[in-house]
């Protein structure tokens, strides 16, 4: 069976989401499933369970909206390369974002998301 996992971090054993989806799912009844994961920060996943990947930030939406640039990046946990920077950049803004309590950063979320301009090859793929 394949199983679709869709959520706003990344799969990662360190944090409590996804510490809980790898106690749920690494039991030997699971053992010949594959495990798909879909999410939305820019965060490098951390898991036995789960190999392949599929990440689309919010930041890459907005990119999109206003530049028209392909977003949506595939990959197995074999062969991921990504750049340090632009996790810590996000998670700063994140951080504000939380801090300082903008909503309307999460209106403008909204607005991108119901646009599907996201809904492009890499994630019908």
């Amino acid at each position: 069976m394949r199983v679709l996992i869709f959520s706003t971090s990344a799969w990662d054993d360190t944090n409590a989401t996804g510490n809980t989806l790898s106690n749920f799912f690494a039991g030997k009844s699971w053992k010949n499933d594959v495990f798909y994961n879909i999410y939305m920060r820019n965060e490098m996943p951390n898991n036995n369970v789960c190999h392949n990947y599929y990440r689309l930030s919010l930041s890459d939406m907005v990119k999109n909206y206003f530049f028209s640039e392909k977003i949506g990046y595939t990959f197995t946990s074999v062969n991921t390369v990504y750049s340090n920077s632009k996790i810590i950049k996000e998670k700063f803004i994140i951080d504000l974002i939380h801090r300082f309590s903008l909503n309307f950063v999460y209106v403008f979320a909204n607005f991108i998301y119901r646009k599907q301009k996201w809904l492009n090859t890499n994630f019908k793929e």
